[in-house]
C-alpha cells in the first residue's frame, strides 16, 4: 500500500510515516489554484499538474505504476527523483504568496506590480530559502527567481486559497505554512535513545518536545530485548518541534 499526500506543506509525509511506518509513503505535490466553494464542490482557477516520487530519491516500480495510472486517467503528472526539493520549492512560493494575498487582501497582480509588496514577496522567499537550508534541503540555484517568475506568470486577479478561506471565515492552514517555518527556524536536536528501554526512550523523546512515531520490532544480537535498536531521525539531527522520531525495538 502506498500513501501519497498532495496537501500543501512539507511535513505531511513525516506525519503519515509516523502512522503507517517507513516505506509506505511517497511525496507529492499538486500545482493547482483552486478553492472549496462548498462541500464536494471545487473551483479550479489555474494550473493542474502533479509531481510525486520516493522520499529517498529512487525511481521504483510502484512509482512507475502510479505514473501510468495518472497519465492513463488524463492527469498531467511527473515522477521525480527530487521530490523533497520540489516540495520545498513549492512551499517557498505558496507560503510567501498565500501569506501576502491574505495579509494585504490583494490579488497577485497588485502584489507583483507594487514595488513595496514585490520586494516583500522576494524577501519572504529568501528567508524561507534559508529555512530550507537549515532543514538540510538543497534547493535549486534559481529557486527564488523561479518563484518570482511563477508569480509573474499568474493571472493578475489570482488569489490564494488561504485568502479565500480567510475572507470566508473558514479554517486556515497557517500552522502548515507559516507556522511550520517558525518551527523549523527553531529546531530541536534529536536525542540519542539507541540502547534505551522503550519506555525510557519514549520519555526522552517526548521530554525533548518531540513525538514518538512508528515503533517496529527487529531481532538484534547486540541490543537487549525491549531496547531501541535504531531511530529515525538519528541522534544529533535537527527536527521541528513535535515532529516524530520512529523507533526500531
Amino acid at each position: 500500500t502506498v500513501l501519497l499526500s498532495l496537501q500543501n506543506g512539507v511535513d505531511n509525509e513525516e506525519r503519515l510515516e509516523a502512522i503507517a511506518g517507513p516505506g509506505h509513503v511517497m511525496g507529492g505535490i499538486a500545482y493547482v489554484f483552486s478553492t472549496i466553494e462548498a462541500p464536494g464542490v471545487i473551483t479550479h482557477t489555474h494550473g493542474g499538474k502533479i509531481a510525486f516520487g520516493e522520499l529517498d530519491g529512487t525511481e521504483t516500480e510502484r512509482g512507475r505504476r502510479l505514473l501510468g495510472a495518472f497519465t492513463g486517467a488524463g492527469i498531467p503528472a511527473e515522477l521525480s527523483t527530487q521530490i523533497r526539493r520540489l516540495l520545498w520549492e513549492k512551499y517557498l512560493f505558496i507560503t510567501s504568496m498565500a501569506g501576502l494575498t491574505a495579509l494585504t487582501r490583494c490579488p497577485v497582480g497588485v502584489i507583483r506590480s507594487r514595488p513595496e509588496t514585490r520586494r516583500l514577496f522576494v524577501t519572504l522567499l529568501e528567508e524561507l530559502a534559508q529555512v530550507a537550508k537549515a532543514a538540510g534541503i538543497a534547493l535549486s540555484a534559481g529557486a527564488v527567481g523561479g518563484a518570482v517568475a511563477a508569480a509573474d506568470a499568474l493571472p493578475p486577479g489570482a488569489y490564494s486559497s488561504l485568502h479565500y478561506d480567510l475572507t470566508h471565515g473558514r479554517r486556515l492552514e497557517i500552522d502548515t505554512l507559516q507556522g511550520y517555518a517558525v518551527q523549523v527556524a527553531s529546531p530541536i536536536t534529536v536525542p540519542d535513545v539507541v540502547g534505551q528501554p522503550q519506555r525510557t526512550a519514549s520519555a526522552t523523546i517526548t521530554g525533548a518536545n518531540l513525538a514518538v512515531g512508528a515503533v517496529t520490532t527487529r531481532t538484534s544480537a547486540t541490543t537487549p530485548a525491549g531496547a531501541v535498536v535504531s531511530q529515525n531521525p538519528v541522534a544529533g539531527a535537527l527536527a521541528a518541534p513535535s515532529s516524530a522520531v520512529s523507533l526500531v525495538i
